[in-house]
């Protein structure tokens, strides 16, 4: 399942990159209530579009949650298979 994959993903950079505990990395999680503001939500963007090989378009509305940020790049993960690029 990519969504699990993708949030382990979130899990291990959060932990060595912000020191943000693991368990508190949860679907339901709100970003701003785990510790992620702008700047490490920008790098972490970088980081996965890396992990993932995805390439994350320019969006207007930032993700608010964990569920909504793996649901950004497992989809992105999804149409890149579909398009093969």
């Amino acid at each position: 399942m990519q969504d699990m994959q993708t949030i382990e993903l979130l899990r291990q950079y959060l932990e060595t990159k912000a020191s943000i505990d693991p368990a508190k990395v949860v679907p339901e999680a709100r970003l701003v209530d785990i510790g992620i503001d702008s700047l490490i939500l920008m790098d972490l963007m970088f980081e996965l579009e890396e992990s993932l090989n995805v390439r994350v378009p320019d969006v207007d509305t930032q993700p608010k949650t964990v569920s909504e940020l793996t649901q950004v790049f497992d989809s992105l993960a999804a149409a890149q298979l579909k398009t093969g690029t």
